[in-house]
C-alpha cells in the first residue's frame, strides 16, 4: 500500500513528465526534434522562460496565453499534464511503490502520448509504437516471464483485431 506522501510524489513526477509529454505530442508528428530548440510559442516563436514552464501552474497564471505575444496557449497543455500527473498517481496507489513501477510508468506515458497525437493528428507514429511494442515485450519477460507466451498471444490477438 503506497503512502499519501508517495501518491502525491507521483502525481507530482506525473506533472513533469506530463510536461515533456506536451513537446513529443506537438513535435514528433511534426517531425521535429525532441530536445532542440528549447520550447517556444507556436505563434510567436518565443522561448519559454523556466519559470512560465511549470507544470498546470504556468498556463494558470498566463491565463492561457503566451507571456510575449498574448496568443492563446490550448488548454490541451494543462490537461496533458493533469492526466499524467493522475495516471501516476493512480498506478501507484493501485499498486504501490514496487519493482515493476520503472516499468509502468514510462509504458503509462507513452500511452498518453499515443492516444493525444491520435486524438489530434489520427495518426499513431511508428517512432512511437515501435519502441512502446519492444518496451512491452521486455517488460512482460522481465516482469512476468512464466507467462510469456501467453502475452504474446494475447498482443497477437490484439493487434490482429486492432
Amino acid at each position: 500500500m503506497a503512502s499519501a506522501a508517495e501518491i502525491l510524489l507521483a502525481g507530482a513526477l506525473g506533472a513533469i513528465v506530463g510536461s515533456f509529454l506536451n513537446v513529443v505530442i506537438h513535435r514528433l508528428p511534426l517531425g521535429e526534434s525532441l530536445v532542440r530548440p528549447r520550447s517556444r510559442c507556436p505563434q510567436c516563436g518565443a522561448s519559454i522562460a523556466p519559470y512560465d514552464n511549470v507544470p498546470v501552474l504556468s498556463w494558470l497564471v498566463l491565463r492561457g496565453r503566451c507571456r510575449r505575444c498574448g496568443a492563446p496557449v490550448s488548454a490541451r497543455y494543462p490537461l496533458v499534464e493533469l492526466l499524467t500527473a493522475a495516471a501516476f498517481a493512480g498506478v501507484v496507489a493501485a499498486r504501490g511503490v514496487e519493482d515493476d513501477l520503472a516499468l509502468q510508468l514510462p509504458f503509462a506515458a507513452a500511452l498518453i502520448a499515443l492516444a493525444a497525437i491520435d486524438l489530434e493528428h489520427r495518426l499513431l507514429p511508428n517512432k512511437l509504437v515501435y519502441p512502446l511494442a519492444v518496451y512491452g515485450l521486455v517488460g512482460t519477460a522481465a516482469v512476468d516471464s512464466p507467462d510469456l507466451v501467453e502475452h504474446l498471444l494475447a498482443g497477437a490477438g490484439a493487434f490482429l483485431v486492432l
